[in-house]
């Protein structure tokens, strides 16, 4: 006869998997960072997250699966962190120097897994591959920019110029200046100089000045 379970039970029996799967994808994100993706083995990842090899493959069915499942949480939150950014404020500088900020919080706080996930990009097996493209494809930080420039526009800072051509222009921006602090640990601009400089040209034909940029959200600067 099966054995049944109360439904306290069964939710106590998941939030315990839950956390299990999540000791494995945090030993694994650090080792990922610290090692490589294909110099860190297995049993390493099991090791550090106090698991048999055994128990671990219950949990993931591969490596490249575990990496796929780091690399979903690595997305979540730098999303959570940008949808955060749009809601902290209405008005479209401080909006602006919260979603920089969020990025660059980010890459600093995230320093040694992006080295490898955007440096050194493991190849890895189909059908992870496409997963992560995907998700890739789904990235939000240039959406929350353009979201930004276009509240931008209709409070009437930006004149004729394209908000979707903005927040692309800005995105490319952000994204060079990462890669550079990635690779070479290249300080990061302030929000407020980025953005300064940025909207010394795009706002040039607003019907409305661009208050001055002077306070900062949250530090960037490498720790």
């Amino acid at each position: 006869m099966a054995r049944s379970f109360t439904p306290e039970t069964l939710r106590r029996r998941a939030a315990a998997a839950a956390q299990e799967r999540q000791l494995v994808i945090e030993a694994a994100t650090r080792l990922f960072g610290s090692r490589g993706y294909h110099e860190t083995s297995i049993r390493e990842i099991a090791a550090a997250a106090g698991f048999s090899i055994g128990a671990l493959y219950q949990r993931f069915e591969s490596k490249d699966a575990l990496y796929g499942d780091v690399v979903e949480q690595h997305f979540g939150r730098i999303w959570a962190a940008l949808d955060a950014a749009l809601e902290s404020h209405t008005e479209f500088v401080p909006r602006l120097l919260a979603v920089t900020s969020a990025f660059f919080h980010h890459v600093v706080e995230h320093r040694t897994f992006l080295r490898m996930y955007e440096l050194h990009r493991p190849t890895i097996a189909e059908p992870y591959q496409t997963r992560i493209e995907q998700m890739r494809k789904r990235e939000r930080s240039r959406s929350a920019l353009v979201t930004v420039f276009t509240q931008g526009k209709t409070d009437g800072y930006l004149g004729d110029e394209d908000p979707d051509l903005l927040g692309t222009m800005y995105y490319g921006m952000l994204n060079r200046l990462a890669l550079r602090h990635l690779s070479n640990r290249r300080p990061l601009p302030t929000p407020e100089r980025l953005a300064a400089i940025f909207l010394n040209g795009a706002a040039a034909g607003g019907a409305k000045r661009v208050p001055r940029i002077t306070s900062a959200p949250v530090s960037t600067r490498p720790r």
